[in-house]
């Protein structure tokens, strides 16, 4: 509250908290699978990476955190205005 204050933002609800933290957990298993994927395409040469549609999705999944987190701070922002 401290830092909001002097920051003159407005603090996040628990639930908006919540939310981030999930994003945020969720974007870190997706990066580990890449990373995953990348180490055994790095050792094995002859080893296939996955399907474009399974690239497509991840990429969505992505994306669609992008966009709820970008909505959450901007809802976060416009509380704050006067």
């Amino acid at each position: 509250m401290l830092v909001q204050a002097i920051n003159r933002s407005p603090a996040m609800s628990q639930t908006e908290i919540t939310e981030l933290r999930r994003s945020r957990s969720e974007l870190a298993a997706i990066g580990r699978n890449l990373n995953q994927i990348a180490r055994a395409l790095n050792i094995d040469p002859l080893a296939t990476g996955p399907d474009a549609d399974t690239l497509n999705a991840a990429i969505a999944a992505i994306q669609e955190h992008k966009r709820a987190v970008v909505a959450l701070v901007q809802k976060v922002e416009m509380r704050g205005q006067p």
